[in-house]
């Protein structure tokens, strides 16, 4: 478009000239010969319009990684940016309150055990009431659900990985207090890579005027192609897909949010 307004403009501009010379010439006695100009024939054309947005990357999931149990980190099994599988152990942490709260339960399941078998002889021949055994047998079905999930606590001083990524960045290290807030790390999957980005109210009505579809999901459907350009000014090598766009609209931006996939091999 730049060029051909200038060219538009050379033209108009060189028409005034030669009017202006052509009245200043009318007293002289020699007429000014016929000059010719170049003309530009324009022509309509195609372009490609590009919208370019601010995006955050994140991966398909970015898990936090949290102990359930509070106490020290005995060790630490992955380093920073290893890739790790969905079950690999992460930390150990030295929790002294589950292992306390484990030679309870154990205690407790002991006695309650004993009860049972010392009271139920009695209540065959029924020296003692059969309510009275029913209590004993009771109280041992809480000491053993207490005990499994004391047994369940201690599990949980090796902290695991929920899924299958890379690791960020390991806030904790070994002999650090931590609890059930702290979060150690983060474990990525990057097999998808997601891009967050946001639109105006009038970019985004524009945006769908211009998509095919009679509702919003068949317009996201219908919609063009992505490209994400990195950092370093490269245009990443895989395409993605608009996959959603959310339906409330950020009352102090006046933005709605959008989310784009693209595939990392």
């Amino acid at each position: 478009m730049k060029q051909k307004i200038f060219l538009i403009g050379e033209i108009v501009l060189l028409t005034f000239l030669v009017i202006f010379l052509s009245s200043c010439g009318k007293n002289q006695t020699t007429s000014q010969p016929d000059q010719s100009f170049p003309v530009a024939q324009l022509s309509p054309e195609e372009a490609t319009l590009q919208s370019v947005f601010p995006a955050i990357l994140k991966g398909q999931e970015d898990v936090e990684i949290k102990p359930r149990v509070d106490g020290n980190i005995e060790a630490v099994y992955v380093d920073e940016g290893a890739r790790v599988s969905k079950g690999q152990a992460l930390f150990k942490i030295d929790s002294p309150s589950s292992i306390n709260a484990l030679e309870e339960a154990q205690a407790n399941y002991n006695t309650a055990k004993l009860n049972v078998e010392r009271m139920r002889p009695l209540a065959e021949k029924e020296i003692i009431s059969k309510v009275n055994l029913e209590a004993y047998e009771n109280a041992f079905a809480s000491a053993k659900a207490a005990l499994d999930q004391a047994k369940s606590t201690q599990g949980w001083t090796t902290v695991t990985s929920p899924v299958n990524g890379v690791v960020g960045t390991i806030s904790y290290r070994l002999g650090s207090l931590v609890n059930s807030s702290s979060v150690l790390t983060t474990v990525a999957n990057t097999t998808t890579i997601i891009a967050y980005f946001s639109m105006n109210e009038k970019e985004l009505y524009s945006f769908l005027d211009n998509a095919e579809g009679n509702s919003k999901a068949e317009k996201i459907k219908n919609m063009p192609e992505v490209k994400l350009i990195l950092s370093n000014g490269e245009e990443y090598e895989e395409t993605g897909r608009i996959e959603t766009i959310s339906g409330v609209v950020d009352e102090t931006t006046g933005a709605v949010n959008i989310r784009a996939s693209f595939p990392n091999k």
